[in-house]
């Protein structure tokens, strides 16, 4: 069951009448995560600020509301909000530009993402080897990601109660699909993803002489790429390496249309009844109108599995 909880300005919560249509929307390429929805109201509502959307007594979404507006029609009157998930504050301030040697988390977090609000963090506050430069118009997030991937080697996650995780030890969830509650499943194969090859500059001195190969077979495929680390922001080769097995997730995947709601996350591992390869999921949209409940997950194939 749906239930959606909104707070006004004051922080109190305001009791919606029938929600008639919903969209939930999460994505691996978008920080931020995204809910609209729309309820039959009998009055004016006051100005909300952020709002929650519980299924089945598990909390999916917490954000801020980017907007609201009320309509009047001879149908009657309705209210649409559009919200995002907490990232969004991440997203939307730009980070003061400074200059960090040997850069803590614990310092970062004081300076950054304290003021914003947030509850505290997971991981270590020790200090790292290099710089880290905040230039003009770099947001949070960025600030964020930078240090996570440079340093860390981690995807930043915001938890439940507003703490900044990045400790990598989130573990990702195993969605098993049956073939009953499928609508449509579409699959692809994309050969232009694919790279054939990746050849790697490790020294200034040197020359494009380090050769990374796609595990897939690449056959009548050659599509190869240059890539300096030398000097270059990708400080090791684990980077260049995971360019490679990028491009070779993309090269097949799998696109599942389904009823009801089936809950998952970017990253989670998802398993098709009938399909013998493993994907990884890669969007969700879970949708609620008068058609009933749908969810729709886009999702690319693990790598390294046959």
């Amino acid at each position: 069951m749906l239930k959606i909880i909104v707070k006004d300005i004051k922080g109190r919560s305001v009791k919606l009448p029938v929600c008639t249509s919903l969209r939930y929307i999460s994505s691996y390429d978008a920080p931020a995560s995204s809910l609209e929805f729309r309820a039959v109201i009998n009055s004016d509502v006051k100005e909300l600020v952020s709002c929650e959307l519980i299924y089945d007594g598990e909390r999916i979404f917490s954000g801020i509301i980017d907007e609201q507006s009320e309509s009047r029609s001879e149908n009657g009157r309705t209210l649409d909000i559009r919200a995002r998930s907490m990232e969004a504050l991440l997203l939307d301030n730009e980070a003061k530009p400074q200059r960090y040697n040997l850069p803590g988390f614990d310092l970062l977090y004081e300076r950054h993402f304290r003021p914003l609000g947030f509850k505290g963090y997971i991981g270590s506050d020790r200090a790292y080897n290099g710089e880290l430069n905040v230039t003009k118009g770099k947001s949070e997030w960025s600030v964020l990601s930078e240090f996570c991937r440079k340093f860390t080697g981690t995807q930043p996650v915001i938890t439940d109660d507003m703490r900044i995780d990045i400790s990598g030890s989130q573990v990702p969830g195993h969605i098993h699909i049956v073939k009953d509650r499928i609508i449509s499943l579409k699959k692809t194969i994309r050969r232009s993803a694919l790279i054939s090859e990746i050849y790697a500059r490790t020294r200034r001195s040197g020359g494009y002489d380090m050769c990374l190969e796609s595990d897939e077979d690449v056959s009548g495929i050659i599509r190869k790429r240059y890539v300096d680390i030398s000097e270059s922001r990708l400080h090791s080769i684990d980077e260049v390496q995971e360019m490679l097995y990028s491009t070779c997730s993309a090269y097949k995947s799998a696109e599942v249309l389904c009823s009801g709601m089936v809950f998952c996350r970017p990253g989670d591992r998802l398993v098709i009844e009938g399909e013998k390869r493993c994907y990884i999921v890669k969007e969700l949209c879970m949708t609620f109108s008068a058609e009933g409940e749908r969810t729709r997950i886009k999702a690319e194939v693990e790598r390294n599995v046959a």
